[in-house]
């Protein structure tokens, strides 16, 4: 038996800035934004004999005969910037540019992930030549290009061989008393964000007050630098299996969606 007690910190800044113009039928908005993120774990507690909880972080450890003291620490951090311009001519032009750039304690080597997008949409239907169909609620036809990363899955501290305590079978027996052991972890000091692209292309098309509606949407998907845990020979780190960046997959399709309201029709 044993009882552990957690405190956590989170803490998160967020700052805009904003600019927005506008002159005849041209229109223009430019947002920045930084923000800081944080989250801290701290553990104490006391396990009984035999009895130990494996946790993240740094362990202080005593005679695990009887009662063990287990400390454990956790952090993480992420600075992120985001700079975003959007573009709008007569209600028929629209062009959106972002950059995104994104720092993470969990990375040391390569800790920042640049991350780009643009889209653009015409809105057909406000075009001078549509203006007089009456019966054309939208049509609309959208492009888009981005890119995005991830860091889920990986522990706060990978990129340092960590000591944790071992589990009761690992017991190192001195005279006629156990003591509890500490276990080295496999740790990547070269991991860096899993970074997925994206092509889109789309169509929108309502008509009839509503009534009916049309939608199509293509993309074309891309994701590099995938995180996953692999076997490695032995004696080249701590362990058998070790958290890398390896592989790319890619995958594409197209969806199509009808809306008919049905109590209009009728």
């Amino acid at each position: 038996m044993g009882n552990n007690d957690a405190t956590v910190t989170a803490l998160q800044s967020t700052n805009n800035l904003t600019y927005n113009n506008k002159w005849g039928e041209h229109s223009l908005t430019a947002t920045g934004v930084w923000e800081v993120t944080s989250n801290e774990v701290r553990r104490m507690g006391m396990t009984g004999t035999g009895i130990i909880h494996e946790q993240v972080g740094y362990w202080n450890v005593a005679d695990a005969t009887s009662k063990t003291p287990t400390n454990g620490y956790s952090k993480w951090t992420m600075l992120s910037g985001v700079a975003r311009v959007m573009y709008n001519y007569a209600e028929r032009y629209m062009l959106t540019g972002t950059l995104r750039a994104d720092g993470s304690s969990r990375f040391t080597n390569k800790k920042w992930g640049y991350f780009p997008a643009a889209a653009f949409a015409w809105k057909i239907n406000n075009e001078p030549f549509l203006k007089d169909v009456k019966w054309l609620d939208e049509l609309k036809l959208r492009l888009g290009w981005g890119k995005t990363g991830q860091q889920n899955g990986i522990d706060d501290f990978y990129y340092s061989t960590l000591y944790r305590v071992s589990n009761g079978y690992a017991q190192y027996p001195f005279g006629d008393k156990y003591y509890q052991t500490l276990r080295p972890t496999a740790s990547n000091p070269d991991l860096t964000w899993e970074k997925t692209t994206t092509y889109n292309a789309g169509l929108d098309f309502t008509a009839l007050n509503g009534r009916f509606g049309v939608n199509v949407d293509g993309y074309y998907r891309k994701t590099t630098d995938l995180l996953a845990t692999v076997s490695i020979a032995g004696g080249t780190n701590f362990g058998d299996n070790l958290l890398k960046n390896i592989g790319a997959v890619e995958n594409y399709g197209v969806e199509l969606a009808f809306n008919v309201d049905r109590k209009s029709v009728v």
